[in-house]
């Protein structure tokens, strides 16, 4: 995942201001935004800051959401092939 999309996960899910995660990472707001935008990358301190923030505060969740959507998937499934008629259209 690029870092824009990370920068920008973690925002929507912490509800962050971008002026607190630069806060947070020790960049300015400028920074941050051209990074959120995908104009520039972070160099590896940076990166491993954002890395660190998105794997205990993001990818949980995004794990979790998988797990549920599969189930949910699945459930949806197992109710259309339940409502399937019995009779043997092959004969």
């Amino acid at each position: 995942m690029k870092y824009n999309e990370k920068i920008n996960k973690i925002l929507a899910f912490s509800g962050w201001t971008k002026d607190h995660l630069a806060d947070l990472i020790e960049v300015t707001n400028n920074t941050l935004g051209n990074w959120a935008r995908g104009d520039s990358a972070p160099k590896d301190e940076h990166a491993a800051l954002i890395d660190t923030i998105f794997d205990k505060l993001v990818a949980p969740f995004l794990c979790d959401l998988e797990k549920r959507s599969d189930a949910i998937e699945k459930t949806i499934l197992q109710a259309k092939i339940r409502n399937l008629p019995n009779d043997n259209i092959c004969e």
